[in-house]
């Protein structure tokens, strides 16, 4: 299969089958192989989607719009003798952590998948933003079905892997950090991502903000101080809780939705934080070393009440209820009733099949009243991850 350098154009055909990516569903297969742990990053054109440690096999995958399971065990097109973890193989396992979805083409003449999206986050052909893979800073030669993985392995897949981005890479000192005192930080950046590992003095970003993350990568709630890298790549973080934390480097933010940050964030690192600098280094193991573990999903939905005021027999009027997962895990089977009025005066429309992590949507209700008079009712809202009742209101004329 033909490699894929950072600074490639190639056709999307060809991309996708190098940057494979396994599935929405997992199916039970045999286990072939030593469960292994892997380090698993997902970044998208503008946000990070996973970033922990996962444990992954040899497997089987199944991409939204395909009709069978798939092998996904490194034997893909003779690629290995063996079965084992792969590439594509932990990806899916650590989006099964997230519950969410994956799709790709299928192609049978390289065993492989061409990837589509990973959860919510898509290609998209206009811009040229593909997927690509990586595995310990370099571009897998083969698809990631086909690539074996080991334990301890970093593996990123990113959106966009193809116009140049550069790849960050945010490298600390060996002390601790204090509370209170600013701890510094390189980060480095190329369009290779080894060349941003392997030699950061060399390669310095200038304009990373550094930020506090959570156990998938996204960022965390902590209040913290942080300064933009500068020309040296240095920048400051100061911390204001002691223990262990996890920051990463992002290039700057996009202009506008859609389009990608400057760079491919870093992948994520820890800190021990020390109350003052004569207390005992952290303990309990380091963030990096522990199973990642989202936050399961959890949903609301505002306002509780829709006041559509008066509204003449045969016309109508739709307003909205927002729904946000505040979780990280998806939220699915969103169902919606309405009680208390009769059947046709409001209707709902737009409920989502699933919502990611961090995700919101507009769900619309109608009002359309066919007599006169007042109508009243409660509209109930449901999901995997939590309900709602919002009052409806209106006054046909």
């Amino acid at each position: 299969m033909t490699t894929i350098s950072a600074r490639s154009r190639r056709t999307p055909a060809l991309l996708g089958l190098v940057a494979t990516v396994g599935a929405a569903g997992l199916l039970a297969s045999p286990a072939l192989a030593t469960p292994t742990n892997v380090n698993v990053r997902i970044e998208g054109v503008s946000r990070t989607v996973f970033d922990g440690l996962v444990r992954t096999d040899a497997r089987t995958v199944k991409a939204e719009s395909d009709t069978v399971a798939r092998t996904c065990d490194g034997t893909n097109n003779g690629a290995n003798p063996t079965p084992g973890p792969t590439a594509t193989g932990a990806a899916v396992s650590a989006t099964d952590l997230l519950e969410a979805g994956f799709d790709g083409d299928w192609y049978d003449g390289f065993d492989d998948y061409f990837v589509k999206a990973f959860a919510d986050e898509v290609q998209n052909p206009d811009p040229f933003y593909y997927f690509g893979v990586l595995v310990n800073g370099d571009f897998t030669p083969v698809g990631g079905c086909q690539f074996r993985v080991a334990a301890g392995d970093q593996v990123l897949w990113a959106n966009d892997a193809f116009n140049g981005r550069p790849f960050l890479n945010v490298t600390k000192p060996t002390t601790d950090a204090v509370v209170g005192k600013p701890f510094a930080v390189q980060v480095a950046g190329a369009g290779d991502l080894r060349q941003a590992i392997d030699h950061p003095a060399a390669n310095p970003y200038q304009g990373a903000s550094v930020q506090l993350v959570d156990a998938i990568g996204r960022p965390s709630d902590e209040r913290t101080t942080t300064t933009t890298s500068d020309a040296t790549g240095k920048a400051t973080v100061t911390f204001t809780q002691p223990g262990w934390h996890r920051i990463k480097a992002r290039g700057a933010a996009a202009s506008a939705p859609g389009i990608s940050d400057a760079a491919v964030p870093s992948a994520s690192v820890d800190v021990c934080v020390r109350l003052i600098a004569a207390a005992r280094t952290c303990s309990g193991p380091a963030p990096s070393t522990q199973l990642a573990t989202p936050t399961p999903a959890k949903v609301a939905f505002s306002p509780i009440a829709l006041a559509f005021g008066k509204v003449a027999v045969g016309q109508s009027k739709t307003l909205t209820v927002a729904v946000k997962n505040t979780g990280e895990v998806s939220a699915s089977a969103f169902t919606a009733s309405i009680v208390g009025v009769p059947a046709g005066q409001y209707t709902v429309s737009g409920l989502p099949s699933t919502l990611a992590g961090g995700a919101s949507a507009s769900i619309s209700v109608t009002y359309a009243p066919t007599k006169r008079g007042a109508a009243a009712g409660i509209l109930h809202l449901g999901s995997t991850a939590g309900s709602g009742l919002v009052a409806l209101s209106g006054a046909a004329q």
